[in-house]
């Protein structure tokens, strides 16, 4: 991860699992505000967009299984001489993937209701998010004044992400707390990108790594992120509610529709009925006339 890829593909990882769970989020609440049933978060989401039983298959979690596998093999690679991994820093990195890989088969293990305990896939989500902590906390021993910064910052977002989580798993129920961890996983993978940004690529220039003007940006970058990962998670929450209340109002529409042809039917039928029964009495009389 000692250049700007190895910061820009965890940080893709968590943007795109992110903006998957707040649209996934999203899409049930208002779905179960329509049907009025109980809202409840998870640790996945399935596609709704396949059909039959396939909509229900763990497709994110194998989709997480197979990126995390991508990476820490690319951790591997580059951190290999004459096969053997050496760079301490990749070792850090593929422990890294490890546990989020882990957790993401228990996932899967979960869907397929083997005899696991409740609330493990939260439980390993947490885990992961540990040891990621424990590992960066311990990854800056000699590394500049920047570094340092713009890694702590990432260091109290995991903090942060370990109390969502616990929340979370205590109240399902709650939109609010589940669009919060996701709010910050989209924020540690933003950040993943600027750290790479600032240290390895920059757009501007060079950075002084010892400079205190220069560092006195970065909490400034961070706030920024906040900002900007809100508004995105607002605006998707706007977009799709407005798409939602459209779903909902043809729903209605195309109920009273059918009330309609129903209530039409059913007049159509009994008037047919009587005319029915009138013309029976009219032929009775007829022959007994004759």
């Amino acid at each position: 991860m000692g250049n700007f890829g190895g910061h820009a593909l965890p940080g893709s990882i968590f943007v795109l699992i992110s903006f998957w769970h707040i649209i996934s989020l999203y899409k049930r609440y208002y779905r179960c505000k329509r049907e009025n049933s109980k809202f409840v978060s998870a640790v996945w989401f399935p596609c709704l967009c396949l059909c039959g039983k396939a909509e229900s298959w763990p497709i994110e979690p194998v989709m997480k299984v197979i990126l995390i596998t991508i990476a820490l093999a690319l951790e591997i690679y580059t951190g290999s001489k004459n096969g053997v991994l050496y760079m301490t820093g990749n070792i850090q990195h593929v422990t890294m993937y490890f546990f989020f890989g882990l957790a993401s088969f228990i996932d899967i293990l979960v869907y397929f209701q083997t005899n696991l305990p409740t609330h493990l896939d939260y439980a390993m989500f947490f885990l992961a998010n540990g040891v990621e902590f424990i590992l960066f906390r311990f990854h800056l021993h000699g590394r500049s004044s920047l570094d340092v910064l713009l890694h702590t910052l990432l260091l109290y977002i995991l903090v942060a992400l370990a109390v969502i989580i616990v929340l979370e798993m205590r109240y399902r129920n709650n939109l609010l707390i589940a669009l919060t961890c996701r709010f910050v996983v989209l924020l540690q993978g933003t950040w993943f990108w600027q750290v790479g940004s600032v240290l390895y690529k920059p757009m501007f220039g060079k950075w002084d790594q010892e400079d205190h003007e220069q560092m006195m940006l970065i909490p400034t970058y961070f706030g920024v992120h906040i900002c900007v990962n809100l508004l995105i998670i607002l605006l998707l929450g706007s977009v799709i509610s407005c798409w939602s209340n459209r779903k909902q109002k043809q729903c209605l529409d195309d109920m009273y529709t059918m009330k309609r042809l129903i209530n039409t039917n059913s007049h159509a039928q009994t008037v047919v009925d009587l005319n029915d029964e009138s013309g029976e009495e009219d032929g009775d009389e007829f022959q007994k006339a004759y």
